[in-house]
C-alpha cells in the first residue's frame, strides 16, 4: 500500500463511520484546508461532518483525491496551486461545491 493510498483509506474510514455513500461527500486538495472547507465552501465547522490531512507533498495530496473521487465522492482533479492537504466534506444543502 502506498502512502496516498494509505492517506485515503484514512479519510476513506471516516467516510464510513461517519455516513457511506460517497456520492453524498466531496473531496478536494488546497494549502488552506480551513479557508476552502469553511469560507469557500460553507461547511460548518461545528455540526458538518469533514476532516482534512496533511499529504507529504502535492503529488501525493493530488494522488489521493484521484483515489477518493474514483471511490464515487464529489469533486474534480487539477484545483489547488501548492495544495498538500486532502479533505472531505458530506455534502448538505447549506455547503457549496
Amino acid at each position: 500500500m502506498t502512502i496516498s493510498e494509505s492517506l485515503s483509506a484514512y479519510i476513506d474510514r471516516y467516510i464510513h463511520v461517519n455516513g457511506g455513500n460517497y456520492s453524498g461527500w466531496y473531496a478536494g486538495v488546497t494549502a488552506d484546508p480551513s479557508q476552502r472547507l469553511f469560507e469557500d465552501h460553507n461547511v460548518d465547522k461545528d455540526n458538518g461532518f469533514w476532516k482534512f490531512e496533511e499529504a507529504s507533498s502535492s503529488r501525493q495530496a493530488r494522488t489521493s483525491e484521484k483515489i477518493l473521487l474514483g471511490m464515487g465522492c464529489q469533486g474534480g482533479i487539477g484545483g489547488g496551486k501548492n495544495a498538500t492537504y486532502v479533505y472531505v466534506y458530506r455534502i448538505t444543502a447549506s455547503t457549496r461545491e
